[in-house]
């Protein structure tokens, strides 16, 4: 086997991998279900709840 065909099959599965990753991201974000890394406005973990229900606690 030649080094350019190694290297092409190693390219297409790194790019496959990269193509599902990004198709699960952007069905997540479609859904809904996506994490904008600001807990205080995420209503995903009930970090947000607990402040909400408790407003004077630090």
């Amino acid at each position: 086997m030649s080094p350019i065909l190694g290297n092409l099959i190693v390219t297409a599965v790194l790019a496959g991998v990269v193509a599902l990753v990004v198709r699960s991201l952007w069905k997540s974000r479609k859904n809904g279900c996506h994490c904008s890394g600001d807990c205080c406005s995420c209503g995903g973990c009930g970090s947000s709840k607990k402040k909400a229900q408790n407003p004077s606690d630090p």
